[in-house]
């Protein structure tokens, strides 16, 4: 795979995703989280362009993992080192997408359709988890704070150091705990993370 062929499939991409914005029958919202989803795939090309470098891949390499980047929400990935890389370059940029959204309050809402309580609770579920070094389910999820606390689980689910170098580069763990309630369990949920973070 050459960077022609790169150039090309940005250039589908780009049309596959016009065609979505030109329907006049679908619904403002799907149109809404379709530009959301453009925007996050060209931030997942960038992390996995990123994390490519980082284990020094081949240019015929990086540019497969390029291509998987672009496609990635619309194909599947057999190869299991890719799927890996390309995991994680999701992941970090899904990390961006909740903490805006926490922060900013911006236009699209990541928990569309998901029913999430504004309660202040937090899972005891997630939190054994997070202390277990165990990812928790999405089933486990009932409150906004539940997915604060999922995304910290994460850490125990990214497969290359370079990714968690990148995710504590951009203070991704700091700025979910700025955004938790103050009180003993997060603080204990704090501790464990930077151990963890420390001791890999």
């Amino acid at each position: 795979m050459n960077p022609k062929d790169i150039k090309f499939f940005r250039q589908f991409f780009r049309e596959y995703v016009k065609k979505f914005y030109s329907d006049a029958e679908i619904d403002a919202q799907i149109k809404i989280n379709m530009k959301l989803k453009q925007a996050h795939t060209y931030l997942v090309y960038r992390n996995i362009l990123f994390l490519s470098k980082s284990l020094n891949l081949k240019e015929e390499e990086i540019n497969l993992a390029k291509a998987i980047a672009l496609f990635h929400d619309i194909g599947n990935e057999k190869d299991l080192f890719f799927c890996r890389l390309l995991r994680d370059a999701d992941k970090i940029d899904i990390f961006r997408v909740w903490i805006d959204y926490f922060e900013r309050k911006s236009g699209y809402d990541p928990s569309y359709g998901m029913d999430l309580s504004v309660s202040n609770e937090c899972s005891v579920h997630i939190i054994s988890d997070i202390l277990a070094n165990k990812i928790s389910p999405l089933e486990k999820v009932k409150t906004y704070n539940d997915i604060k606390l999922l995304l910290l689980t994460w850490i125990y689910d990214v497969h290359f150091d370079a990714s968690l170098n990148l995710i504590l580069k951009r203070k991704y763990i700091r700025e979910i705990f700025k955004i938790l309630p103050k009180n003993k369990e997060i603080e204990k949920v704090c501790e464990h993370i930077n151990f963890y973070i420390s001791e890999r």
